[in-house]
Order: C-alpha cells, then sequence, then structure tokens
C-alpha cells in the first residue's frame, strides 16, 4: 500500500502564504515592525503568484 500526495501548484503555494503570514504575525507580536511589514509584502506577492497561475490554467 502506497501512499501518494498529490498537490497542484496553487495547494503548495495557498500552504506557503499560510507560513508567510504566520510568521509575519509571530514577527509581530516580538515588536519587529519592519521585519513584518516585509513579511507582509512577501505574503501580497504570493497571492499575486497565486493569482497569475489559477488565471494562466
Amino acid at each position: 500500500m502506497e501512499l501518494k500526495l498529490d498537490f497542484g501548484k496553487e495547494k503548495v503555494l495557498e500552504f506557503l502564504f499560510i507560513i508567510i503570514v504566520a510568521l509575519a504575525t509571530i514577527i509581530a507580536s516580538f515588536g519587529n515592525i519592519l521585519l513584518a511589514a516585509a513579511f507582509g509584502l512577501l505574503a501580497i506577492l504570493a497571492i499575486g503568484v497565486i493569482f497569475i497561475l489559477i488565471a494562466k490554467d
């Protein structure tokens, strides 16, 4: 019996987006607002990439 995990590109990117947002939240809770803002920008870029990949298919 073989366990096969087949994730599409969208699922992987959504997972990465959630991780980035979680990291930004944790960093902001420690008070480093500039680093949290940088992670926020990364999250916005990730949303753009997800939309582009979904629109491409």
